[in-house]
């Protein structure tokens, strides 16, 4: 699955992340845009999808991902809970 692949190649960057001191949190937006329909046999496992990772046990901070799958031809859009935060800037 090609959301998957990208979700682990982006949590790989992030496990790695060395922030520094002023570092606080971060949320990373993975963002698809694609030109057709999902399968509806993805929602439930994008819905669920859930990454925090927490930096030096949360003293150099934390980092989030949040999945955004913007359909073009029908302008659905399907998120994790993180990315329903976001939702109203991928609205078209």
């Amino acid at each position: 699955n090609t959301w998957e692949k990208y979700c682990t190649y982006i949590i790989n960057k992030i496990r790695n992340l060395q922030p520094d001191k002023e570092h606080m949190s971060s949320i990373f937006h993975l963002v698809f845009l694609i030109s057709s329909p999902l399968d509806r046999v993805l929602h439930p496992a994008i819905n669920k999808f859930k990454f925090h990772k927490d930096h030096s046990f949360t003293l150099k901070g934390w980092s989030d991902l949040s999945i955004i799958i913007v359909e073009l031809p029908n302008q659905v859009i399907t998120t994790n809970k993180l990315g329903a935060k976001s939702i109203k800037n991928f609205q078209l």
